[in-house]
């Protein structure tokens, strides 16, 4: 079984470098294009979902629609709250800058969702999600880098951090055998143009 984990694509927000968290901001037209790019793109290397999962924010869903119609896959799209962003509390709407990327690093901020809960609701969300498919599926999950990053670094934590940056429409393949996942490939360019915060 594959996973197919994709950051949404790209928002004023993260054009200006702002956390956005669990705010509920649209793609920006630079995002609507990535997406449709994303959509051909995967078409053309001939993948082939059987699942789809969403974080159930905008940003994400229209995302996944626009990557499913340009595939011509007529695919339910299953929204799992658990897929959403996390919690940054006070530095949601804040500039991203070093001193506040630290403060993320440290979990160190009022009503920041804490690193272990995070990594706990991330784990069990996949696990929810295997639960629910066959050895031979293939799923895409279309959703945030704060959901994104906990899986390459509890996969790879040699490699990966909550600074490592993660494109809009960028694609994380994870496998699931043998009851553990692995990874298989980390932030594939899936679009033009992709911003990193």
């Amino acid at each position: 079984m594959k996973l197919y984990l994709i950051r949404h694509g790209e928002t004023d927000q993260n054009k200006n470098e702002v956390i956005q968290g669990r705010g509920d901001f649209p793609l920006s037209d630079i995002g609507i294009k990535q997406s449709i790019e994303a959509g051909k793109t995967l078409k053309k290397l001939n993948y082939h979902f059987t699942k789809a999962y969403s974080s159930p924010l905008t940003r994400a869903k229209d995302t996944l629609k626009n990557i499913l119609n340009e595939m011509e896959l007529n695919l339910e799209i299953k929204i799992e709250n658990d897929l959403i962003e996390r919690e940054f509390g006070e530095l949601e709407g804040m500039k991203l800058t070093p001193e506040v990327r630290n403060l993320v690093v440290l979990d160190n901020a009022k009503g920041f969702e804490k690193k272990k809960d995070l990594f706990k609701r991330v784990k069990n969300v996949l696990l929810k999600i295997v639960k629910e498919s066959n050895k031979d599926d293939e799923i895409i999950i279309v959703t945030h880098s704060h959901v994104i990053k906990p899986v390459l670094m509890m996969l790879d934590e040699n490699s990966f951090n909550f600074n490592s940056r993660l494109y809009n429409l960028g694609m994380v393949t994870i496998e699931y055998k043998d009851d553990s996942f692995t990874l298989i490939e980390a932030n594939r360019g899936l679009a033009n143009g992709q911003s990193f915060n």
